[in-house]
């Protein structure tokens, strides 16, 4: 069965996703997507896959991915059985051929989430109206499965791809590391703190480092040795800097820039109690319960990206109050100062990872839609 899936870039992160599907024999899968997303830090693959990819040609009035208008082979994408469309109406021409094809039987499933962070109400709301004339629907998460039912979809064919990272890396680069050697990773970093914590994402407004200082404040006044490990880059990095000399707290924050590679991420995660991420929650948390982390976010959970809906408040870590400094300062100082409580909370967030989210579910979810189709 031939089946093409439409979509905008490859990224890094579902690089063992793409290895499994293109390597499936009993399916022929073919990628259509563009080469880059502007304005985007996302680290496109496409290069790895060969004639498996086909790049799409597209134009966009704007210098970011919020409408965008591919060039798509009609003819070509015809002959497939299947066609697996990201559900995104702002990618114009993916949403008018599905639409087009749907309408001569052709056979489509739409790849998306319900919500988005900050999304517009009333494009969601023309989102899933559109949605209304499909039948398959590989969602993102089962919460997006729930959702959609309540929103009578209960009679659409529905499936969670369940969205996750390559655990398996993880889990061999978690092996190559014991206590030993993290400890003389620390002398040779000159860690003394046995309270670290870590953040890892973009340095920008949307993820709030700066909420994330204010709090830091409070929490050396009862735990001095407290280190914030800080992994990433972006807008706001120097500024962040500037505040931390002008507040003196240079010595309880390591700037450690961008890291991609997991074996150079692995032992800061690894000495790391708890991740905080005071802002916009996104694919950080599949990388932060990979290594048996718990996580603080805030409470707005629609200001978080879906795969926020993995979260169980105290079961997987904390919540704190949304812009709250003061709140968020109390939240860290509960997860240094509880280890019993927060060392349940590391097995809980391992579990969703190895047992429910990854790669190698998603691969074998995404093939349980198609074969339905047969």
């Amino acid at each position: 069965m031939k089946v093409a899936v439409l979509t905008n870039v490859i990224p890094t992160y579902r690089k063992d996703f793409y290895n499994r599907v293109f390597t499936n024999e009993s399916h022929e899968v073919t990628v259509f997507c563009q080469k880059s997303v502007p304005g985007s830090n996302l680290k496109p693959i496409h290069e790895q896959y060969g004639e498996r990819v086909v790049l799409l040609k597209y134009w966009s009035p704007f210098q970011n991915d919020s409408l965008v208008f591919h060039f798509l082979p009609i003819f070509t994408l015809w002959k497939y059985d299947i066609l697996v469309v990201d559900g995104n109406v702002r990618h114009v021409t993916m949403a008018l051929l599905s639409t087009l094809f749907r309408l001569f039987g052709k056979k489509i499933v739409i790849w998306s989430n319900v919500y988005s962070a900050h999304g517009n109400s009333a494009l969601q709301w023309v989102r899933r109206t559109w949605w209304r004339i499909f039948d398959n629907f590989l969602m993102y998460t089962e919460k997006d499965v729930e959702i959609l039912n309540d929103k009578k979809f209960e009679r659409k064919n529905i499936i969670a791809i369940n969205n996750g990272l390559n655990q398996d890396e993880i889990d061999n680069t978690r092996s190559n590391w014991n206590k030993d050697k993290l400890e003389a990773f620390k002398k040779q970093h000159n860690i003394e703190s046995q309270n670290i914590i870590i953040s890892s994402g973009r340095v920008n407004k949307a993820n709030n480092h700066a909420l994330a200082l204010e709090a830091l404040q409070k929490v050396v006044t009862t735990i001095p040795d407290v280190l914030w490990v800080i992994i990433g880059n972006g807008t706001e990095i120097e500024v962040l800097k500037t505040a931390a000399q002008t507040e003196g707290l240079q010595n309880n924050i390591l700037f450690l820039g961008e890291i991609y590679e997991e074996d150079k991420k692995s032992p800061w995660f690894l000495l790391s109690k708890v991740l905080i991420h005071p802002g916009f929650m996104g694919l950080t948390i599949f990388n932060s319960f990979g290594y048996s982390l718990p996580v603080i976010i805030h409470d707005n959970i629609m200001n978080h990206s879906p795969e926020v809906f993995l979260f169980e408040e105290n079961k997987t870590g904390l919540l704190f109050k949304e812009n709250d400094p003061v709140d968020l300062a109390n939240k860290i100082i509960f997860a240094l100062k509880n280890e019993s409580k927060m060392e349940a909370m590391k097995q809980n967030v391992y579990n969703v990872v190895r047992h429910k989210n990854n790669t190698e579910i998603m691969s074998q979810q995404f093939f349980k839609m198609i074969n339905t189709l047969k």
